[in-house]
């Protein structure tokens, strides 16, 4: 037993430094928070040595410094990165900047945190329900509220689906970088009837989001295939997909008393 153990001890000395995790794996994008960096053994014993993490993605590079928290685990403050993305951390060591490890971390605009917060700590419908008001707590009733809201209140002209002045090339950085994909992934039929009447609708059902997804592959992927099909129809020819809603739903404040 004890010379297995031994084995073990010299195999660990001769396993190359790796980082195992960042804690947290991502954070908000536009604000600085603390992490951990963890590696799988002690690092170098030269502690007086700098540390420091380059941040690189698709927006550059941002350096930071770090400190060892204990010989095994680094702590830093995040910077303040230009875009929401996923970037690849590389961490050095010394003057020479030796490369000890890299791993993936990722940075999440506003609105991504808070949907991540409605997806992962809180059931997103009930949620949303309550803050309305609503007495019933299903999808059907939340989604004659936000449709009779939008047609009651919005301004003429108004652009309600918030199309990102940085997306390039019909791709965003967010998760949900307009309201009509969020709505297509509750499957909100009468919201996304609403919305598609107002400026910017045709523009934001050719964003993909950060995973490529269109709206329709968003209400795709969750189950609401008619409405996947009427967002296809709809961005494939607007002037029929307009004469189609507006029969279907001659009155939506209505159809949802």
């Amino acid at each position: 037993m004890h010379s297995q153990d031994l084995g073990n001890d010299e195999a660990l000395v001769n396993d190359p430094l790796i980082v195992k995790a960042i804690i947290p794996p991502r954070v908000q994008n536009d604000v600085k928070e603390e992490i951990v960096i963890v590696f799988n053994k002690r690092l170098p014993s030269k502690s007086r040595s700098p540390f420091s993490v380059d941040f690189v993605g698709t927006a550059g590079a941002v350096q930071v410094s770090a400190k060892q928290l204990n010989s095994s685990t680094l702590i830093l403050e995040t910077p303040e990165y230009p875009v929401a993305s996923v970037v690849t951390a590389y961490v050095y060591h010394g003057i020479n900047r030796r490369l000890l490890g890299q791993h993936a971390f990722e940075f999440l605009s506003r609105s991504d945190t808070f949907y991540r917060l409605l997806y992962t700590e809180l059931d997103p419908v009930k949620f949303m329900c309550e803050s309305l008001s609503l007495s019933s707590t299903d999808v059907l009733s939340l989604d004659c509220a936000l449709a009779d809201t939008f047609t009651s209140n919005a301004p003429e002209g108004f652009n309600f689906l918030g199309i990102h002045k940085n997306t390039e090339a019909g791709e965003s950085t967010a998760e949900h970088p307009t309201l009509l994909h969020f709505a297509a992934q509750f499957g909100l039929s009468r919201l996304i009837a609403t919305l598609l009447h107002y400026p910017g609708a045709q523009e934001a059902c050719a964003i993909k989001n950060y995973h490529g997804k269109w709206p329709y592959n968003i209400a795709e992927d969750h189950g609401f295939k008619q409405l996947a099909d009427n967002l296809r129809t709809f961005r494939d020819c607007l002037k029929v997909y307009l004469t189609t809603i507006s029969s279907k739903y001659p009155s939506l404040s209505k159809s949802c008393l």
